[in-house]
């Protein structure tokens, strides 16, 4: 079984990745605001609702030891740009550089802290949510994937996240409690859409995965701590997967 755990989760740190890119197109997109059939919504996000399905495969597929350890790789993500916006407010401008080029920098940099603070805390909070519910979802479902269950955890979380993120963001353009709330409410109707589309495809990626590993997690015994990066297996009931629900066989038998 040890051997077994060292070979197994092949595609979690590709999972891993992607959450990281897009958070970073995130950043990137969070003050571009675009507006779609009269409603108002930031460019990231229309790419957000893939970040917490990512997240949502995780604990579905490798149950919440994992989850948790996803959203603190995200967390230290955020870390790691915040000290690279440091870096860069200190490091001087080229002579030679274009003055336009200049002000664009010094305008995104001079918003940068709050995005990352804003996202680090908002996304902290809605993936977590996520990283909590889902595999005990899975637990009181008997490895049944839940369509109207997930869905809901998943706008629930997505919820979380932009009306924490998007306060703290506009802190410094001003923005009013109205202003904020329309531009949530805006978000949220396109995050409903998005979600709803790509449902289906989170469940179809779920199932590659078990298949692809050829097992399947569960949580036992779980008491679902916040405060720990690395996964207790101790807490990880894996199971043979057969590509059939409902139907395996215990790798400790």
């Amino acid at each position: 079984m040890k051997n077994y755990r060292n070979n197994a989760f092949k595609y979690y740190p590709i999972l891993l990745a992607i959450i990281v890119a897009v958070q970073l197109m995130c950043f990137i997109l969070v003050k571009r605001q675009i507006n779609i059939f009269g409603l108002t919504t930031s460019a990231s996000g229309l790419l957000f609702p893939l970040d917490i399905y990512l997240f949502e495969v995780i604990g579905y597929s490798y149950g919440y030891e994992y989850a948790r350890q996803a959203v603190w790789v995200n967390g230290i993500s955020h870390l790691i740009f915040f000290s690279i916006i440091q870096l860069c407010n200190i490091l001087p401008f080229a002579t030679t550089m274009n003055h336009d080029y200049i002000i664009a920098y010094q305008t995104l940099f001079k918003y940068s802290y709050w995005i990352v603070l804003g996202s680090f805390i908002g996304s902290f909070c809605g993936d977590y949510f996520s990283a909590f519910l889902v595999p005990k979802s899975k637990v009181i479902w008997n490895t049944r994937f839940n369509k109207t269950f997930i869905f809901i955890i998943h706008i629930i979380s997505e919820f979380i996240t932009i009306s924490i993120s998007y306060t703290i963001i506009n802190l410094p353009d001003d923005y009013t409690i109205n202003q904020i709330a329309k531009l949530v409410g805006g978000t949220m109707i396109f995050k409903i859409i998005i979600a709803l589309i790509m449902l289906p495809f989170a469940k179809r990626l779920i199932n590659f995965i078990r298949n692809a590993e050829g097992v399947d997690i569960y949580d036992q015994n779980q008491n679902y701590k916040l405060f720990k990066f690395n996964p207790d297996f101790n807490k990880i009931k894996m199971v043979n997967f057969k590509g059939i629900y409902n139907v395996k066989k215990n790798f400790n038998n």
